[in-house]
């Protein structure tokens, strides 16, 4: 099945060699012969030059003989520049995902006179064939998709006949692309003749657009991975504007439902809410359901596949529900579904809803499905439930007032002013990118002829806007949450080195795009210990980022070290260091030194709070050293070895070092 090169040139050689011979026969009788005396010095220069002429004519006689067989046996001549610059064009003036592939698709089929040109690109995790205006998923025992697994980069030529490994004897080449050694999919060309044949020249044509094609279909996939990741992006914001507008979760769930079915492309989606207690789950929302599913039932937590949803509190993907021992058979028959995704709603980590997907109308895959959009949403879920938990407490709250007027007064003028300094500060951090955004899209609608160029930059701008945006409504309601001291610790073995490499290469990124050198140091012999892994590594994660940011030039490091029975968690920088009267005020909500607003406008005054309110949970403390301004800073964050048994609650533990 690899290509073997072509036997053929040296035959179309042999034959260029024999006509130009014929050729010097004729002329050295026929011409020279009858002009010029045999022997003379002039015939023997005639012969000479004669016979060098011809001889530099072999290499065009033999290309066109071979040009002369493709045409007598594909009746075609290929124009090769002419393909590649079509194929290139199409790349520059289209946009659309669908159309582009169809192009070049086209263009490869009419060039080479074939009967089919398949298109085969990793999309979305998977690799899909491209067709006209969809995609066919591909499956892992696909054969070219086994053969290439085996084979990265290798091409692939099929003998009359040839059915090696499974292929279809109606592919008559096919060529990887790949993008810096990592495979992304093939294309492959298909002729219902048993004898039509690449030749060698159009071999060395793919050899030299391999590349080119290969670069020109990773740029299209990031392009459509962009535009999937705004919309989805925007669809988020717009939930979230939604739950910001309304203490009533209804509204906000409704727009969580319509969203799943946008974004995720799914058939359809169930949302079952639980009793106080954890013990029942009951459908209360769903979206693309029929007559024939019925809602008038509740699941029993320990009957069924729920309880391992509950201990996990991760996604859940069933393929064959009638083969899986942990289904019960009963409640999947009254929705209906022989296979199906589930996240878990989770809130202070308790699962208070559970969020089902399926495909029971198109029967595609649900291995397929967009976990990490279903995760976001019922993040969403979680956090418009819990909202609208609050306001009945605070409705319940309200009467009681009624009875205890003189004691709750103090305390509501406290939760009012509270509000009022977050509603302040959340209005104008929320407000500023949200307005960005409007203005970037509000261009782009008005102006539908704007160069491709200035989209592009138009859409980058509101992409930064809406991280900033995501990141800030992310610290807002991370520091909501810590508020509640009733938050306990998930504790769990964490390996230090695992934990703090986890935590670094999530903010790599940042600091090779602010140029900052991110290093990491541990212990000679690392030990294992117990805590909340997914609160320590927020807390970290602040620290180093606010490193990165605050680091104009230089390096960020972060050690581990052992003292007594603790283990410690250092943040060096070389960055624009703390005054005694930074040090003082920045474990405060809202609260920055001057400095740091001037070299970072856009942070929330929330990171250092969280890492505080953090380590007050899990039982840890917070150093903070710097020699003053423009001479870096130092963090560390000293936690316990063993997280004590039964703590329930810490006290301040925040200090400021010298």
């Amino acid at each position: 099945m690899r290509i073997h090169q072509s036997q053929n040139t040296i035959l179309y050689t042999a034959l260029a060699v024999l006509l130009m011979a014929g050729v010097y026969m004729a002329l050295s009788v026929g011409v020279i012969h009858q002009l010029l005396s045999p022997g003379s010095a002039g015939s023997r220069l005639a012969y000479g030059i004669m016979g060098f002429c011809l001889l530099f004519l072999i290499d065009p006689v033999r290309l066109f003989l071979r040009q002369f067989v493709h045409f007598i046996f594909h009746r075609r001549f290929t124009n090769y520049d002419l393909i590649q610059q079509q194929c290139m064009s199409v790349f520059v003036d289209q946009g659309d995902f669908f159309a582009v592939c169809g192009d070049i698709k086209r263009i490869l089929q009419r060039g080479f006179n074939v009967n089919a040109v398949e298109l085969v690109l990793k999309v979305d995790g998977q690799y899909q064939q491209i067709e006209r205006t969809e995609m066919v998923p591909r499956l892992p025992g696909d054969p070219m998709l086994r053969y290439w697994k085996e084979h990265p980069e290798e091409h692939i030529s099929h003998s009359v006949g040839d059915t090696e490994q499974g292929i279809s004897s109606e592919m008559v080449y096919a060529f990887p692309l790949s993008v810096e050694r990592r495979f992304i999919g093939w294309i492959a060309f298909y002729h219902t003749h048993v004898r039509y044949r690449f030749f060698l020249d159009d071999r060395r044509f793919f050899d030299h657009l391999q590349p080119l094609l290969s670069v020109a279909f990773q740029r299209l996939r990031i392009e459509r991975k962009l535009e999937h990741r705004i919309d989805e992006l925007m669809t988020l914001n717009r939930i979230s504007q939604t739950m910001n507008s309304s203490l009533h979760s209804t509204e906000t769930l409704e727009s969580i439902m319509d969203a799943v079915i946008d974004l995720t492309g799914v058939d359809r989606a169930l949302m079952y809410l639980s009793d106080e207690e954890g013990k029942f789950f009951t459908p209360v929302l769903g979206r693309g359901l029929t007559d024939d599913v019925r809602l008038d039932f509740t699941v029993e937590v320990s009957n069924s596949i729920f309880r391992h949803m509950i201990s996990t509190r991760e996604p859940l993907v069933v393929e064959d529900v009638a083969n899986d021992p942990r289904i019960n058979q009963e409640y999947a028959a009254f929705v209906k579904t022989t296979s199906f995704v589930a996240v878990p709603i989770v809130y202070k980590e308790k699962v208070i809803g559970i969020l089902g997907v399926d495909n029971r109308k198109s029967q595609r895959s649900v291995k397929d499905i967009h976990l990490d959009t279903l995760v976001a949403l019922a993040n969403h879920a979680a956090t418009a439930l819990a909202n609208s938990r609050m306001f009945e407490r605070m409705q319940q709250f309200n009467s009681e007032l009624q009875q205890k007027v003189e004691e709750a007064t103090n305390h509501l003028k406290q939760l009012i002013d509270v509000k009022s300094h977050f509603l302040t500060v959340a209005s104008h951090q929320l407000r500023t990118p949200t307005t960005i955004v409007r203005g970037l899209l509000s261009m782009l609608v008005e102006d539908p002829d704007m160069p491709q160029k200035e989209q592009r930059k138009f859409v980058a701008q509101a992409f930064t806007s809406m991280n900033r945006l995501e990141r800030i409504i992310s610290e807002l309601l991370s520091a909501t949450e810590l508020e509640d001291h009733t938050v306990q610790a998930y504790v769990e073995e964490i390996d230090p080195v695992e934990f703090v490499h986890g935590v670094v290469n999530n903010l790599e990124p940042l600091a090779r795009e602010r140029k900052i050198n991110l290093k990491t140091e541990f212990a000679v012999q690392a030990k294992r210990f117990t805590s909340d892994r997914f609160k320590l590594q927020e807390a970290l994660s602040n620290l180093v980022d606010n490193a990165i940011r605050y680091t104009k030039k230089g390096s960020v490091e972060v050690h581990t070290i052992y003292n007594d029975n603790h283990i410690e968690f250092c943040v060096r920088d070389t960055g624009i260091g703390l005054t005694p009267e930074d040090r003082k005020i920045i474990f405060e909500k809202f609260r920055r030194g001057d400095h740091g607003i001037a070299v970072e406008p856009n942070g929330s005054g929330l990171g250092l709070y969280i890492v505080k309110r953090i380590l007050e949970i899990l039982h840890g403390e917070i150093i903070v050293e710097s020699s003053g301004r423009n001479r870096g800073s130092t963090f560390r964050i000293s936690i316990p070895l063993q997280f004590p048994d039964g703590a329930q609650s810490a006290k301040p533990l925040t200090r400021i070092g010298d």
